[in-house]
């Protein structure tokens, strides 16, 4: 009996072990797939073009008078055309820095000057044009051609990201990306809530953070982290957030603390990512928890591991120091043989 005992156990023992010893790896290709995620979501931002924050604005007038209809063409970031109101004002909204050469027109009238060269600009560039003349066959020039919505004002919605979707994301460059007030209220600054240039600009520039969602079901990665940064996007940028890990070896949370990323960076500079989860062996026999910190160093992610395993009567604890490169691949390893030591 007690021969058969010692048999059974020889038996048993050594597959247990070669179970668990799939722990490691299971464990590191979750990780290395919240950092993927993690790292593709923070450099979603660095393709993030909006116009900007400058504009130019005057007013245009005959006799003292304002000046209705008068095109004004502005070369230079491209062309826009727009036109004066009724009471002669005309404004261009959210321009890039650049330089820009405005030139009035309008059948019948002469303009001094007949054109105005911007060479710097400041945040609001304002500029007055006083018009000679008289007509009475209304528009002519550029402004003719110039598209009804122009005619009406001088400055349109540049917003280039359509339409948000039904939970607030826009879609850039294949990520979503969600722009967050100072309450954490959702900010849309697409035409179909601010198509006037005025009330663009002042929806742009409440944006104080930015979120982006994190969805790779390849990794089995979910979630979200958010930027502290207001338009245009200044950097370095600092990430924090949660995300949801659920890769059949691992599965738990990852929280970013701190993650900063500089223009162009392929990783972080700087990051700390608390985990806190579940290690599973691939034939789903055995499970652990498993806790720990990761920060980045040198261009790689690097922590240790704290597993508790449960393997009959008995529990053992041990550690598994990890290194995750930028590209999610990374390697493990343990002085436990139970998770013993490898790459994923």
């Amino acid at each position: 009996m007690k021969r058969l005992l010692i048999l059974a156990l020889l038996v048993f023992l050594p597959a247990s072990l070669y179970a668990a010893q799939g722990l490691g790896d299971g464990i590191g290709k979750g990780m290395g797939g919240v950092a993927s995620g993690g790292i593709t979501a923070s450099q979603a931002l660095f393709s993030l073009q909006l116009p900007g924050n400058y504009s130019i604005s005057g007013k245009v007038t005959a006799n003292k008078k304002p000046l209705k209809g008068v095109a004004l063409v502005l070369n230079g970031n491209g062309v826009s055309e727009g036109a004066s109101d009724s009471k002669g004002v005309y404004k261009f909204s959210s321009l890039p820095k650049a330089k820009y050469i405005l030139t009035p027109s309008l059948k019948g009238y002469k303009f001094a000057p007949k054109s105005k060269t911007f060479g710097t600009l400041k945040k609001s560039t304002a500029f007055n044009f006083t018009a000679t003349g008289s007509s009475k066959k209304g528009l002519a020039g550029p402004e003719a051609h110039a598209p009804a919505a122009a005619r009406q004002s001088a400055g349109t919605n540049q917003w280039p990201y359509g339409s948000a979707d039904a939970d607030g994301y826009y879609t850039v460059e294949g990520q979503k990306i969600k722009f967050l007030d100072s309450s954490g209220n959702g900010v849309y600054p697409d035409p179909d809530h601010y198509p006037d240039p005025d009330h663009y600009e002042a929806a742009v520039n409440s944006v104080s953070s930015i979120e982006v969602k994190v969805d790779e079901p390849g990794h089995g990665v979910s979630g979200t982290i958010t930027s502290r940064t207001g338009l245009p996007v200044i950097f370095p940028l600092t990430y924090s957030g949660t995300l949801n890990v659920d890769s059949g070896g691992m599965n738990g949370v990852v929280t970013f603390s701190d993650c900063s990323m500089g223009a162009g960076a392929e990783f972080f500079s700087s990051c700390t990512m608390a985990v806190d989860g579940t290690g599973t062996d691939p034939t789903g026999q055995y499970s652990s928890p498993v806790s720990g910190t990761m920060t980045a160093v040198n261009g790689t992610l690097r922590g240790t591991m704290t597993l508790t395993m449960s393997m009959g009567p008995s529990t053992t604890t041990a550690t598994m120091d990890i290194t995750i490169n930028p590209d999610g691949t990374g390697t493990y390893s343990s002085d436990n043989a139970l998770v013993g030591s490898g790459s994923f």
